[in-house]
């Protein structure tokens, strides 16, 4: 019974809505821990950092996340079209279980979900200036993984 139970999570673990989740979840979390880690920042801190640069980070990231996923969904679509028409049905799966195509339209979705949490929250008024200081840093480690995924990417569609 409990190798089936591991075969039923392997087999959970490796669809795309999975990772999907799990990366969205996260990046909700991250916008809305600058709230809990506002009290923490010291006041003259944020006023070195403008009031608008985490938004307008933010707004960046939202719009061009939103294109690359698109982008890289189609890209998806295709080569599982292709794959079908052109191969067994085993080479198929394996093109649709690819974790690398995984974890970058995963990092995608969780980057765009992020930047619109972190929209909503800044214009709500919920950070405060501390938390913008907390989410601007937060939103500079963000872009970090950003582009880590997309030199893979662009890496794995080369190849």
């Amino acid at each position: 019974m409990t190798s089936r139970r591991v075969w039923l999570l392997s087999q959970l673990v490796r669809r795309i809505w999975f990772r999907a989740t799990l990366f969205s979840i996260l990046a909700i979390a991250t916008a809305l821990i600058a709230i809990v880690l506002a009290p923490f920042i010291p006041g003259d801190l944020s006023t070195r950092i403008g009031a608008d640069a985490a938004g307008n980070i933010l707004g960046i990231i939202a719009s061009s996340m939103l294109t690359v996923t698109t982008f890289s969904l189609s890209t998806m679509v295709s080569a599982y079209s292709a794959a079908t028409s052109n191969v067994t049905p085993r080479a198929t799966k394996l093109v649709m279980e690819d974790s690398t195509t995984q974890n970058v339209l995963s990092t995608f979705v969780g980057s765009f979900l992020f930047s619109l949490v972190g929209i909503i929250a800044l214009n709500t008024g919920a950070y405060g200036d501390q938390g913008r200081v907390v989410l601007f840093l937060v939103t500079i480690g963000v872009i970090v993984p950003i582009v880590v995924t997309l030199l893979r990417w662009i890496d794995h569609l080369a190849k």
